[in-house]
This record gives structure tokens, sequence and C-alpha cells, in this order.
């Protein structure tokens, strides 16, 4: 395989990565807010996951590995996300994640009011 063909299959390959890492930064900063990840498409991430998978099986079977490493990287990514989206949207949340998701939806008045409370005692 040419220098040039490679490279292509590299940028392809890290483009991919780049592009995913948003989303799942995003997936893990809401992550103890289902509201916020309404949004997310669970077709998207299993796409995400096979392109990930076709890319890692790509690099190596041509032994193209600079291609494979940044697909290796999106894999667990892709399915930490799907793992946290079926958690949420099934309601599997523990209760300190509930009381957190709630003490965030109260009113910034009341938050506030909270906290002097709990600075008091």
């Amino acid at each position: 395989m040419t220098a040039v063909v490679e490279a292509f299959g590299v940028i392809g390959s890290v483009v991919s990565l780049v592009m995913f890492i948003p989303q799942a930064t995003r997936t893990w900063r809401f992550r103890r807010q289902p509201e916020a990840l309404t949004g997310t498409s669970r077709i998207g991430m299993v796409l995400v996951l096979v392109n990930a998978l076709a890319w890692a099986g790509y690099g190596i079977g041509t032994a193209a590995y600079w291609t494979a490493i940044p697909s290796a990287c999106n894999a667990p990514l892709a399915l930490g996300v799907l793992w946290l989206l079926r958690a949420r949207r099934s309601g599997h949340t523990s209760q300190s994640d509930r009381q957190e998701v709630r003490h965030a939806q109260r009113q910034p008045d009341q938050r506030a009011e909270d906290g002097r409370a709990l600075g008091e005692a």
C-alpha cells in the first residue's frame, strides 16, 4: 500500500474519532440528566460503533495500524455512550442521581436557601 493511500486511511480514522469526541463528552457531562440526552440517537451511536469496528478491521487486515488505533478508541466510547443511554432512558438511576437531578431542577433561589440551610446545620 502506498504512503498516500495509508495517509488517507489515517486521516479518515482520526477525523472519525475527533468528530465523535464532542458527543461522547456531552453524554458523559449530562449522564445524570436523562432529559438532556433525549437528542442523542441510539441508531447514530450504533453506526459510530460499526464504523469504528470497520476501520479497526481494515487497519488490522491491511497492517495499517495507525488507521486502526483511533478507531479502536472510538469503539469503547460508543459502547459507553450506548450504555449510558440505556441506563438513563430505562430509569436505572441511583438515589443520589435522582436527588442531584431534583436539586438541579429547582429554582436558583431555592438552591440558595438549601445551601444556607445546609451551612447553618
